[in-house]
């Protein structure tokens, strides 16, 4: 490599800083904007979910109630699932400007001799998209968690609306466990397919 090839001419110099500095505020971008969506799904999931204990008496509640309590969960769940699909939309928004970030050290590094021990992350060790231990999986976890329950409850208050003979015992609070629980499967299914497949 010639002298006039490790040298980079200021102009050169000014667009690389600029476009690391442009990168660098997209992936902080990125990491802001996953505790903003989760926020704001656990604040709309916590409001909403005043339905569910305005509800005193649930015996009392006639079946249009019930629908609407159904529909309001169903609503909820739609809600959740949005949420980790932006969960997921954001973390490869990360995982892609972390990318870029690292081919520009790298670029630099091959013209600087030593600059590479300067840096912890290179594109061979950053963290792998879908990471269970990572804040985001925990991130994405929690939605899918409240997913499940308001889809259980979807569950519980449907069986209601539509089964005026229905009683409410334990079969059908299991039921709406599984119900729930086969959500929190999908959801975290769909979350690692987000993740993991290729454009």
């Amino acid at each position: 490599m010639t002298k006039e090839e490790k040298n980079i001419s200021n102009g050169a110099e000014s667009i690389l800083v600029a476009e690391y500095e442009y990168i660098a505020q997209t992936a902080f971008q990125a990491h802001e904007d996953r505790a903003r969506v989760t926020t704001f799904y656990l604040v709309s999931v916590g409001s909403l979910f005043g339905a569910f204990l305005g509800v005193q008496n649930i015996e009392s509640v006639d079946t249009f109630a019930y629908i609407v309590l159904a529909g309001l969960f169903l609503f909820l769940s739609a809600f959740g699932l949005l949420t980790l699909l932006q969960l997921a939309r954001l973390r490869k928004a990360w995982f892609s400007s972390t990318s870029a970030m690292n081919h520009i050290k790298e670029f630099i590094s091959k013209r600087n001799n030593g600059f590479e021990k300067a840096f912890l992350w290179n594109n061979e060790s950053l963290p792998d998209l879908y990471k269970k231990e990572s804040v985001a999986y925990l991130m994405a976890l929690q939605v899918s968690m409240l997913g499940a329950i308001t889809f259980g409850a979807m569950i519980f208050y449907a069986s209601l609306a539509f089964n005026q003979k229905l009683e409410i015992t334990p079969s059908l609070f299991i039921v709406a466990l599984l119900g729930g629980l086969i959500f929190l499967k999908l959801q975290m299914n769909l979350y690692l397919k987000e993740l993991t497949q290729k454009k």
